[in-house]
């Protein structure tokens, strides 16, 4: 089978990729090439429907590692979950214009009857998301993924090595589920076009539920190292995660939605996916030993510790707006037009002719954008402008416009895509930066009315 991987240069999606290509034909798509032999390298930006398209050319499974938790440009604005919600969608879409079968989403555990934090709210978004398309779905959700070149082993690894006596809030004793990373990889590579596993909904995790304060005893285990622990009342998850970027170095973006998630028990319901596969989990105290060992033979930097000190030089701004009922996102687009030129008459003008609207300094009739429809790339539900220049803008043949409505669960974006200001950066963003946000947010409001 043609096997795409989104997500292909990460620290599963390496592994995965590595491990199908001997029996599949594989796509491996990501921002920058993995340079695996053997494989279809595709460089794909997730937040364009056209790239995704184009991907996913020739696929018929589809495997979807992405989260947005690094930012993606010079200057991003906007939530990691209106991020990750816009790839989702356009991976989605992407696979149904292409006819794929099937696709496999690795999530989260989804705790029942809980107030999801924000990280597991967006986990729970995108399968909702991959779920309203034509192909079918199959979602494993895990726990925490061990391995050489993993976040959580890297963070686990740190924190034992360099204190010797930790304190541990509440949250350290809330249960979760553990797996290594290599029966992940055998878990998707075994689902992959298995009709039992279509439509499907699958938690994973090794053995028994651990806190984590065990874990990082454990930890302690496999290195041979003697720590202590210390129960305390004290610390909220603001102070946690700064506690816990501080001693590992992670990125805030990495360890902020983590500790926010330590609330909630993490724990599989079932194991049907390792019964159907016949897999027996490599035990936690052996991944963890195993990936100790490994970290003193090879120096491996997580992705997800790539803070991007050198992102691509350019805006990619997405807000979520109100939505009236029984509106799509061609109403909004011209609803967003009205209101700029009747809200902000005293500083400039929208004049809209045939699919152009062009933005100009009142009275100066100075042009500052001109936004043109794309209708080809336009549906009742994405109305795409394109950016065809204008005083405040370099212009570029990808920087652009979007409102898009995702209807199954209700939700408007807003997105400014791969923007090129012409002011200099550190002028842009204390004023056409915060102009932008603010008119995304007074729209909205507007949108009540």
């Amino acid at each position: 089978m043609k096997v795409v991987v989104a997500g292909a240069s990460g620290f599963i999606g390496r592994k995965l990729v590595q491990s199908l290509r001997s029996q599949h034909g594989v796509i491996a798509l990501s921002r920058s090439t993995t340079g695996i032999e053997n494989v279809d390298d595709r460089r794909c930006d997730l937040f364009s429907l056209l790239d995704a398209e184009q991907g996913m050319a020739g696929a018929e499974i589809a495997v979807y590692l992405v989260h947005s938790m690094l930012p993606s440009a010079r200057l991003s604005q906007g939530n990691f979950q209106d991020y990750d919600l816009i790839a989702a969608d356009n991976f989605a879409r992407a696979c149904q214009n292409q006819d794929v079968k099937q696709i496999i989403y690795l999530g989260g555990i989804i705790p029942e009857g809980e107030d999801l934090s924000e990280h597991l709210k967006s986990r729970l978004e995108v399968e909702q998301v991959l779920a309203s398309y034509q192909p079918s779905l199959t979602v494993i959700r895990s726990g925490l993924i061990l391995g050489v070149g993993g976040s959580t082993a890297l963070m686990l690894l740190r924190l034992v090595k360099r204190l010797h006596v930790m304190l541990c809030p509440s949250w350290t004793r809330t249960p979760t589920q553990a797996i290594d990373v290599q029966d992940v990889v055998k878990l998707i590579e075994f689902s992959i076009g298995r009709k039992e596993c279509f439509d499907s909904v699958f938690d994973v995790g090794s053995g028994a539920p651990i806190s984590y304060r065990r874990l990082m005893a454990v930890t302690a285990e496999a290195m041979k190292v003697k720590r202590y622990f210390v129960d305390v009342p004290f610390f909220t998850p603001v102070l946690s995660h700064l506690w816990l970027t501080l001693i590992t170095r992670a990125p805030r973006s990495l360890t902020r939605p983590i500790v926010e998630s330590l609330k909630h028990p993490i724990v599989c319901r079932d194991h049907r996916l390792e019964k159907l596969a016949g897999l027996e989990p490599i035990p936690l105290e052996q991944s963890l030993r195993d990936t100790y060992q490994s970290s003193l033979k090879e120096s491996v930097r997580p992705h997800a510790y790539n803070s991007l000190k050198q992102p691509q030089k350019f805006v990619r701004s997405i807000q979520r707006l109100y939505l009236p009922e029984g509106r799509d996102a061609e109403w909004v687009a011209k609803k967003y037009l009205e209101f700029l030129d009747k809200k902000f008459f005293g500083i400039f003008r929208v004049s809209v002719e045939a699919n152009k609207a062009t933005f100009r300094m009142w009275p100066l009739g100075i042009k500052l954008l001109e936004i043109e429809l794309s209708e080809s790339r336009s549906t009742p539900n994405r109305q795409l402008f394109y950016i065809k220049g204008g005083l405040l803008s370099v212009k570029g043949k990808r920087e652009r416009l979007e409102f898009r409505v995702i209807a199954d669960i209700n939700v408007l974006l807003a997105g400014l895509h791969e923007y090129q200001p012409r002011l200099p950066w550190w002028l842009y963003r204390f004023t056409q930066a915060v102009v932008h946000s603010m008119v995304m947010k007074q729209f909205s409001k507007s949108l009540k009315c």
